[in-house]
């Protein structure tokens, strides 16, 4: 048998499949399209019969393109008459393509609610909750909605951290719930600001192009800047300032500026593996580091009186930072 589940919500879409397979007693299986063995792999499973072996519900990803469909026609007619394994085509495409749509196969469709219909994203949170045994208040729910964004896996993640401190009756206090909850709604504007305090105009310019402005306000920009740069400053002022420092050094500061160890690491140029991390704190020197901070107050107050436009103000701070930068 052959199903299409239609839309944009993939983590409904995976709650459902996993819920299907649970039901039947089926072993859930996922697939990719584009994988070289996706076909042979799939043509495997639905010629195991229950007999000998178990049930299935394939999940297939990834077919989305005319061409990829044309080439799973004659295989997915064949599955379809198969009645003991379930093939589900996770289909986001926008547009219903033929022939997929006309062969008989049941649709159903999952789809997000609008970005700007908040009211259904909350009534979603608190299905989703309640499905966990979780009573939240309507600022719990407007606080995870604003720190997860709309993001349901997100969503999902932090709901079963909150499951396990909940009260007997599914509540969580406020105190709790703040501590617990992570925020990663700065995430987009923290990457932008290290492109902007290293130097790396090619990647800000690329976040502008695909529209980091569209998913973060200037202001929670420009927030992250200012709050980055004063953590700089602190380090910077450190007399025991050198070109390079050990895990240890770095995790006695974390623990003394109560700040997470991957951000100080990132400040001082440590290095994890293989990543590419630059000593700010070397190449920021505090004399300096207070005149960007100057300039960064004064464009938060002047986006606050008048009319901004981040985009040039973004590239005005970056070459502010740049030009007094030790190399």
């Amino acid at each position: 048998m052959v199903q299409i589940l239609r839309g944009d919500d993939s983590f409904s879409k995976a709650k459902w499949a996993k819920a299907k397979a649970k039901k039947t007693g089926a072993t859930f299986v996922s697939i990719q399209a584009e994988d070289k063995r996706a076909r042979e792999d799939c043509s495997a499973l639905f010629r195991t019969t229950s007999l000998f072996g178990s049930q299935y519900v394939v999940v297939l990803t990834g077919l989305d393109s005319a061409k990829e469909i044309q080439q799973w026609i004659p295989s997915l007619s064949e599955y379809h008459k198969i009645e003991e394994h379930t093939l589900l085509i996770d289909y986001s495409g926008s547009q219903k393509p033929q022939p997929l749509f006309s062969m008989g196969f049941i649709v159903r469709e999952f789809f997000l609610p609008k970005p700007w219909k908040l009211d259904q994203w909350e009534t979603r949170i608190n299905e989703q909750s309640a499905d966990m045994g979780l009573k939240l208040n309507r600022s719990q729910v407007h606080i995870l909605l604003n720190r997860t964004g709309l993001d349901s896996w997100r969503i999902d993640q932090e709901l079963k951290k909150l499951r396990l401190v909940r009260d007997k009756q599914g509540i969580v206090d406020l105190d709790t719930f703040q501590n617990l909850v992570y925020d990663s709604s700065f995430e987009g504007a923290l990457e932008f600001t290290f492109f902007l305090m290293n130097g790396d105009r090619e990647k800000m310019l690329l976040e502008l192009r695909e529209g980091i402005l569209t998913r973060l306000s200037e202001n929670q920009i420009l927030y992250q800047v200012i709050k980055v740069s004063m953590i700089l400053y602190q380090l910077s002022l450190d007399e025991r300032k050198k070109p390079s420092y050990s895990y240890e050094e770095v995790a006695a500061l974390s623990k003394q500026m109560k700040l997470p160890i991957p951000l100080i690491a990132r400040l001082l140029g440590f290095r994890f593996r293989d990543e590419n991390s630059q000593n700010l704190a070397y190449q920021y020197p505090a004399n300096v580091l207070s005149g960007l901070l100057q300039l960064l107050w004064e464009t938060d107050y002047r986006w606050k009186q008048e009319a901004a436009y981040p985009e040039m103000s973004l590239l005005i701070l970056f070459d502010a930072f740049q030009k007094v930068r030790i190399k």
